[in-house]
């Protein structure tokens, strides 16, 4: 399995994970819907990154380095979740906001990779999870108490997205995946 099946599966299958999680808290036949998109969607990712075999030679392995920024990265997100969802429902006495605290970090350590991986693409799509949390956090602070799940609902169905453009990409040209962003 090339990288880019590896990172696209990853990043789908976290996007499912938001949208199954999340759409719990919807009316129940529009949380059936949303799910079976999630679902489908996901669905449409595997079939992208399995369903013929990819032209051109293989890309570059990652240096030790990149693995290195890799696994800091991961390992700073899993340390972040929990100590800022522990502050929000603690000290702040906010838990609703942590779905929007963890869409922020996932968004947030995909920043690194653009560089590492030489896909600026993670940009985007750490800009656009950090945003829908950031935007998640006004909402629910002001006018929209419901506002997280939603939030947290969309974060997936981007991820899912962008699980599949990575599939995508990397079957149409696997060595330069930068000339897309």
């Amino acid at each position: 399995m090339r990288g880019q099946n590896t990172g696209s599966l990853t990043i789908s299958l976290g996007g499912m994970l938001f949208v199954l999680i999340n759409a719990e808290t919807f009316p129940t036949d529009v949380g059936w819907l949303v799910r079976f998109l999630g679902v489908l969607a996901f669905g449409l990712v595997l079939w992208q990154a399995f369903r013929t075999p990819k032209r051109g030679k293989a890309p570059n392995r990652p240096s030790p380095a990149a693995w290195r920024t890799f696994a800091i990265s991961v390992a700073l997100m899993w340390v972040a979740i929990p100590l800022g969802a522990n502050l929000l429902s603690q000290q702040f006495n906010l838990p609703q906001l942590i779905v929007l605290w963890v869409v922020f970090m996932v968004g947030a350590h995909f920043l690194p990779f653009a560089s590492v991986f030489t896909a600026p693409l993670f940009v985007s799509l750490a800009w656009t999870l950090m945003g829908l949390a950031a935007v998640g956090v006004v909402l629910t602070l002001t006018v929209w108490p419901t506002a997280p799940s939603v939030m947290a609902v969309l974060a997936g169905f981007v991820l899912l997205g962008f699980g599949l453009w990575i599939a995508r990409i990397g079957r149409e040209n696997p060595v330069s995946p930068q000339q897309h962003a």
